[in-house]
């Protein structure tokens, strides 16, 4: 599994890879938590390599949310908003 679920339920931790082997399992994963409107945090610090598959997911969310770069590391996306 390339990925972990945060405790709130609301975020991500991306570690190891994330490609077409398992980009299905985290886009079915994502799109849930996504659709349940709260703010949606993909940390992807300990990620070492992600394919084009895997950006996909991330950036072509249904009805993208809007993102906001989070300050204090390049590689924390925080979602805010609902994908309604």
């Amino acid at each position: 599994m390339a990925f972990a679920i945060t405790s709130d339920g609301h975020g991500f931790i991306l570690h190891g890879e994330l490609d077409m082997a398992n980009e299905r399992e985290f886009a079915a994963a994502f799109e849930s938590v996504l659709n349940s409107g709260a703010p949606v945090t993909v940390d992807m610090r300990q990620l070492r390599f992600i394919d084009s598959s895997g950006i996909r997911v991330i950036i072509a969310a249904p009805s993208p949310p809007r993102m906001r770069a989070s300050s204090c590391t390049a590689c924390t996306i925080r979602y805010r908003g609902s994908c309604t």
